[in-house]
């Protein structure tokens, strides 16, 4: 059975399976997972965008480079089966988005203003109060 993969960028870009940290690496594999989660869910990203995102002003990177850090942090996402989440789809990559907690946080804004929007005066702020707490 495939492992429960989770993804965040509150507190800092990381990777969970089964509620267990990942140990993502460097400060690039962070970067480029940072990247990957910055895009539109099933949105590639090409290995040019991905050499001028992780290039440093003094040290530009190379695609080979991005490929072999595509790699690391592929295996580190690995759900336990032998797949990973981040594909190679034409062109570049793409991280298929599993749980994400920008996702989770977007759903309880949207039900907070829902309570704003749809609520009788009485305990509507409280509710809308209720979820916007659980959303941070």
């Amino acid at each position: 059975m495939p492992a429960d993969l989770a993804f965040r960028i509150f507190g800092g870009v990381g990777a969970s399976v089964d509620d267990v940290a990942v140990r993502l690496g460097g400060l690039q594999s962070q970067r480029l997972l940072g990247i990957l989660l910055a895009q539109d869910a099933g949105r590639p990203v090409t290995v040019a965008q991905l050499v001028e995102a992780l290039s440093q002003p003094d040290a530009a990177i190379r695609p080979g480079a991005v490929h072999v850090a595509v790699r690391r942090l592929r295996a580190r996402l690995d759900r336990g089966d032998g797949t990973s989440p981040l594909q190679t789809v034409d062109g570049g990559y793409v991280l298929e988005r599993a749980s994400f907690d920008l996702d989770d946080y977007e759903a309880h804004v949207g039900r907070a203003e829902q309570h704003v929007t749809d609520g009788g005066e009485q305990g509507r702020e409280s509710a809308a109060h209720g979820c916007g707490q659980h959303a941070l």
